[in-house]
């Protein structure tokens, strides 16, 4: 099984880097393309039902109705941020726009959020993998790119190969809840086995319906997986 690790002198070398340019405003940052004044403006998930991440309007300890009616076979989702502007901007420029370098801006708000708001630490970090031909089309995955940031700052093993994408599939955004469902449904699967009682933390861009975290946790599952925990750094609504 194939294994990222931070590499020695990670945080130095990003100390290092020259003064940024908020992406948002364009002021002059020390470290992330980011000031302090559009970081704290970004649109916070302050409640959401504790399995799905499925934004609420009002805090509590509830699952959503789709939850109560068909309970995914993750665990629970960690989403810092709603899928609205501009969260939603800088994912889209990210994954169409080659703006590569705004992997490590998403990543690193996705990394501090994790620090402190995951309950136990995951084994392993797995990306949500590309099929090869999307993935020769954009040249990079965007969840793998993300996961190399969250597993430096967290010191937890990123493994890019473990599940593969056997088959192509259609965008996800074109697609209806049923349809979202049917898409990805036996479209992954697992090289290795996990040793007894291994957690993994699933990261991808965004969640939207949850489908594509769910047929991932379920070839994980059946490799062996105790748990399986999604991190995004997104969550949109649920379309109807």
């Amino acid at each position: 099984m194939e294994f990222i690790r931070k590499p020695p002198g990670w945080r130095a070398w990003l100390r290092r880097l020259p003064p940024e340019h908020c992406v948002l405003c364009g002021a002059t940052t020390p470290d992330l393309p980011l000031c302090s004044g559009c970081h704290a403006d970004l649109p916070r998930l302050k409640h959401a039902c504790p399995r799905c991440a499925e934004p609420m309007p009002s805090a509590g300890e509830s699952l959503c109705g789709r939850c109560q009616q068909s309970m995914p076979l993750f665990d629970t989702v960690y989403s810092p941020y709603l899928y609205v502007a501009p969260i939603d901007v800088l994912i889209r420029r990210l994954k169409f726009d080659q703006r590569l370098h705004l992997a490590r801006l998403l990543g690193t708000l996705l990394a501090d959020y994790l620090e402190h708001a995951l309950h136990d630490r995951p084994a392993l970090i797995v990306p949500v993998p590309m099929h090869r031909r999307r993935l020769a089309q954009r040249g990079f995955n965007q969840a793998l790119e993300l996961a190399r940031f969250v597993g430096g700052k967290l010191e937890i093993p990123v493994a890019p190969t473990l599940v593969t994408r056997t088959r192509p599939t259609r965008p996800q955004t074109d697609l209806k809840p049923g349809e979202r469902e049917r898409n990805v449904r036996g479209s992954f699967s697992a090289s290795n086995r996990f040793p007894a009682g291994g957690s993994v933390l699933l990261i991808d861009d965004v969640m939207t319906t949850g489908a594509t975290a769910n047929a991932v946790a379920s070839v994980l599952r059946r490799q062996g997986a105790a748990s399986v925990t999604v991190a995004t750094v997104a969550r949109a609504m649920r379309v109807p």
